[in-house]
């Protein structure tokens, strides 16, 4: 049994965290918070994502776990604002009735059995740490595809990150200094991640002026990690890197 109700805005902001890497997911009705987690069929990227029964403005659940079709719910989503109430509700596990902006939705739920499982998600002792607002990271991103399908990220012992692209005959450099709000670099590290991944995750963050906390490494998984929701909301995405030979 779950009936709860949200802002619609914080929903489609947490539906939207999965949707760029997933068709169906989990939907954890836990007592005292909602969660998911996934990873895209090639294993590059994962993600996982939860609000705490705080964030909702009612919330009751007996601990239900329903499939979705998450894609087909975010469209659901899609016709209400962002500052509208969304209700959801369901008895059987069968069918989640959504009612947004007087809209009235039954979606039928997908088998749980029938979805692939949870990611563990990996327990990483990485050496260098930053945090920055998402925009300067996606400045870079943008600049990146200009040139490449590719970014580099580096960390600097002397106090910098570097975001670098490189293609056949053109260069792109992003460089962070006054910009990063925490910096704790242990090694000069540099990796390689896909930018269609780091466009997936691009569009998860809520806003560019998002604090999001990176977490990384020689040749190692990027992790970033940001809150939202008014800090009830918790996100956590995780690419591995291409290892050149």
């Amino acid at each position: 049994m779950v009936k709860a109700s949200i802002e619609n805005g914080i929903l489609q902001d947490f539906i939207g965290q999965a949707t760029p890497l997933m068709d169906e997911a989990r939907l954890h009705f836990e007592e005292g918070e909602l969660w998911m987690s996934g990873v895209d069929p090639a294993d590059v990227g994962m993600v996982d994502t939860s609000l705490s029964a705080d964030a909702f403005e009612s919330y009751g659940s007996d601990g239900t776990v329903i499939g979705v079709n998450i894609n087909r719910l975010e469209d659901v989503l899609d016709m209400g604002g962002r500052k509208s109430t969304t209700s959801l509700a369901t008895e059987d596990g069968h069918t989640l009735k959504i009612t947004a902006d007087g809209v009235e939705y039954t979606l039928a739920c997908t088998d749980t059995a029938s979805i692939r499982s949870e990611p563990e998600m990996p327990d990483l002792e990485l050496p260098n740490e930053f945090e920055v607002e998402w925009n300067h990271i996606e400045q870079g991103i943008t600049a990146g595809k200009m040139v490449s399908d590719h970014i580099t990220i580096e960390g600097d012992t002397e106090g910098a990150v570097l975001i670098r692209a490189a293609g056949d005959t053109d260069d792109v450099v992003k460089r962070l200094v006054d910009e990063l709000q925490q910096l704790n670099i242990g090694e000069d590290a540099s990796s390689i991640y896909s930018l269609d991944f780091m466009e997936c995750f691009s569009r998860g963050v809520p806003d560019s002026d998002t604090q999001v906390a990176f977490y990384h490494g020689q040749n190692f998984p990027l992790r970033m990690e940001f809150g939202y929701a008014d800090g009830h909301g918790d996100c956590v995405f995780i690419v591995a890197p291409r290892i050149e030979s």
